[in-house]
């Protein structure tokens, strides 16, 4: 039974890191993609999920719409999440009509992700300001709602847009942070909440605290919390026994690190044995993985999204892991 009693929500959460010293190309990955995404559906995932990333090899998705878009029509159910959209490096209105059309050949299913974004390098390349994102998010969100509304509202002319997402009064909108105080404001704001459990992470605790402090926003704020979720992003890998799943994260785990933190990683032994033990990282068989799962439960976690290909991970081990977590409709 293992991965299919703990009553949580499940997502397949895609950074799309690339290495070229072990990837084929970038089509090649793309169509991996697509095709993992397509059985995920198909074990009952709840929701796939998006990453943004630019000028990097850290994210292969310069722009989640347009995978959302291609995912949109070989799926029928799953729901369709960017994780995230950096606002601060887009006009809000591109975003407003971007995923717009998302929803639109979803049929309503996207999942709105967005985020101030934390890389110098990306603000750098797309010539923004890094320090003033946070400010530049708040205005573009504002204007995302405002655009949605008014198409919604049949508002014609420049002010509104041509088209409008099916979902009203508009899709879920989920913000990312792994900041306590700002998590309390985001629940309190009605929103959903995207937070990732980092290698940095130094325990289970701390996800139960940004949880914790989401559910007393939305308490605070009067919002029903079964319309502002907080999905909990990790790191994971599955298999049949403890070695090989160490002998494939650790050289993962390396690469990603490396692109992560933008030095060599000397120790990826010591950062894999400090993640699973404090289960930080869902790293081995599905008997050890279903008592971590239980400890994200036990932190009041409803929705773990499963970073599950990672680092140039052979696609073979990945898809043996995600099979291993799709083995019910719920984990």
């Amino acid at each position: 039974m293992g991965l299919l009693n703990r009553n949580i929500k499940k997502s397949l959460f895609w950074l799309l890191d690339y290495h070229p010293e072990v990837e084929e190309n970038s089509s090649e990955l793309m169509r991996r993609c697509i095709e993992h995404t397509v059985l995920s559906e198909a074990m009952g995932f709840d929701a796939v999920w998006c990453a943004e990333h630019h000028f990097q090899h850290l994210g292969h998705i310069p722009n989640p719409a347009v995978l959302l878009s291609a995912l949109s029509q070989v799926t029928e159910n799953i729901r369709l999440g960017s994780g995230v959209s950096i606002l601060p490096l887009r006009h809000p209105v591109q975003v407003a009509e971007d995923y717009a059309m998302v929803d639109l050949l979803s049929a309503g299913r996207l999942n709105m992700g967005v985020g101030t974004g934390g890389q110098l390098l990306e603000s750098q390349g797309m010539g923004c300001d890094f320090g003033g994102r946070e400010e530049r998010f708040e205005q573009s969100l504002d204007e995302l709602f405002l655009r949605w509304g008014k198409a919604a509202a049949g508002t014609s002319g420049v002010e509104s847009l041509n088209i409008c997402p099916v979902q009203a009064p508009r899709p879920p909108v989920y913000i990312a942070s792994n900041n306590p105080e700002r998590i309390y404001n985001i629940g309190k704001a009605g929103h959903g909440l995207i937070t990732i459990v980092a290698p940095s992470t130094e325990s289970i605790d701390d996800i139960a605290l940004r949880v914790g402090q989401h559910q007393r926003g939305l308490l605070d704020g009067g919002v029903d919390s079964h319309h502002a979720e907080a999905v909990v992003t990790v790191f994971t890998q599955v298999g049949e026994n403890e070695a090989e799943v160490r002998e494939s994260v650790l050289v993962a785990l390396a690469r990603i690190l490396s692109y992560l933190s933008g030095t060599h990683i000397s120790d990826a032994t010591g950062i894999f044995n400090a993640m699973r033990d404090r289960g930080t990282g869902l790293f081995g068989t599905e008997k050890e993985v279903d008592r971590m799962v239980a400890r994200y439960r036990d932190a009041g976690v409803q929705h773990l999204a499963f970073i599950n290909r990672f680092g140039g991970l052979d696609w073979g081990r990945a898809l043996a892991s995600l099979k291993l977590l799709g083995a019910g409709s719920r984990i």
